[in-house]
């Protein structure tokens, strides 16, 4: 499978957090000249997994992580 952007990665998810656009944005922004080797989609990713918005309980990694506990995940989840 090839790497797509991080705006394209995220899309799936706009239904069910349809403020990840906005956060990739900020992200991306924050990550323009990443120092550590890595791309800035990549160094940014890891950024909008790490953020925290309001309300927290849909944020990016609450989500994921609540839905990877979920007994439903493999409904949930597709690649």
């Amino acid at each position: 499978m090839p790497l797509v952007s991080l705006e394209k990665a995220v899309e799936p998810l706009v239904p069910i957090l349809p403020a990840v656009q906005s956060h990739v944005y900020v992200a991306k922004q924050l990550c323009k000249n990443p120092a550590d080797g890595l791309t800035q989609d990549e160094s940014a990713s890891i950024m909008l997994y790490t953020m925290g918005w309001e309300p927290l309980h849909k944020c990016l990694y609450c989500v994921l992580n609540d839905t990877l506990r979920s007994r439903e995940r493999e409904q949930k989840l597709k690649p």
